[in-house]
Parts: structure tokens; sequence; C-alpha cells
């Protein structure tokens, strides 16, 4: 009888031993879980702002290209100009020559 006494307390003390590594390594999970989803949050506020960040670079290089290309419009626009006067005032020059020979 001692020793069925002894065999039950043996198991009594290793089922609780069982339930105890149990619970820790529920709660060691959990702790990990939280960890990965924590980690996994971080990296999607990363990649979020980097996201953001380079939309905004886009945004900011279209509005300089458009800058850019109103100034070549207006540039090209004051050479023509320019152009058609040092031709029209070759004309007349030339006009003029022909009219004093």
């Amino acid at each position: 009888l001692d020793e069925a006494s002894t065999l039950q307390q043996k198991l009594s003390s290793v089922g609780t031993e069982l339930a105890e590594a149990h619970r820790d390594t529920a709660t060691k999970d959990a702790a990990h879980e939280r960890e990965r989803a924590k980690t996994q949050r971080a990296i999607e506020e990363k990649e979020l702002k980097a996201g953001l960040h380079t939309r905004a670079l886009l945004q900011q290089a279209r509005q300089e290209m458009m800058e850019l290309t109103t100034d070549a419009a207006t540039s090209r626009a004051c050479l023509e100009a320019e152009l058609e006067a040092v031709r029209n005032a070759a004309i007349k020059a030339r006009v003029t020559c022909v009219e004093e020979a």
C-alpha cells in the first residue's frame, strides 16, 4: 500500500510538473506570438513610411518636371521670338541695301 501511495504521489507530482511545463510553454508561445506581431507591425509601418516617402519623392519629381517643361516651353517661345526678330531685321537690312544700291 505504501508503494502504491508513493507511486500515486510521484504520478501526481509528474502531472503537476507537466501542467506547469505546459503553462510555461503556452506563456512563452504567447510571448513569441506577441513579439512576432509587434515585429510584423513595425515592418509594415516601415514599408508604409517608405512607400509614402517614395510617393512624395515621385510627386516632387513630377512637379519639378512640369516646372522644367513650362520653363523649356517659355524659353523656346522666347528664342523663337528672338529668331523671328533677327530674321525680320535681316530682311529689312537686305531691303535697305537693295534700295540703296
